[in-house]
């Protein structure tokens, strides 16, 4: 019996992550008074099946600098200037000394190691870099917010 609960999950599970993919956003239907797993499901097959994404309320934020924070070669430290909504959250890095930009790769480890930045959603405005930026260098931090 567990077998066919964890297949049903699972394509279940599918059938979300593919509607995420392509900007299907269902917190609309599940909003909706009497909506179950089976409901949801049937709503997210049909908005696939007709390539109709939902309108979110998530808006791109672009900070270049952050908010906060200091570019001296010694800080690490940056605050946003709102909150990030979960893991959307991308920062380039600009270098003069080396003329180059390239993206940071997002880790969990604090303090983060070359070429990546620390995020916790617990702290949903806080980013540390793993090198601190020189006063010439330049941080470009892209994330959405909730409207």
């Amino acid at each position: 019996m567990s077998t066919i609960r964890d297949a049903t999950r699972a394509a279940r599970t599918d059938l979300f992550n593919k509607a995420a993919e392509v900007g299907i956003n269902m917190e609309a239907e599940r909003s909706k008074t009497g909506s179950d797993q089976q409901v949801l499901m049937y709503e997210a097959g049909k908005l696939l099946n007709s390539s109709t994404p939902r309108i979110d309320r998530e808006q791109l934020v672009v900070e270049s600098p952050p908010l906060v924070g200091t570019f001296d070669g010694g800080n690490d430290a940056f605050t946003l200037a709102q909150a990030v909504k979960g893991l959307n959250i991308g920062v380039t890095w600009g270098s003069t000394a080396e003329n180059m930009t390239w993206p940071l790769t997002r880790t969990n480890a604090n303090p983060p190691g070359n070429h990546s930045f620390f995020f916790d959603p617990a702290s949903p405005t806080q980013i540390v870099v793993g090198n601190p930026p020189l006063d010439t260098d330049r941080l470009i931090v892209t994330y959405l917010v909730e409207r």
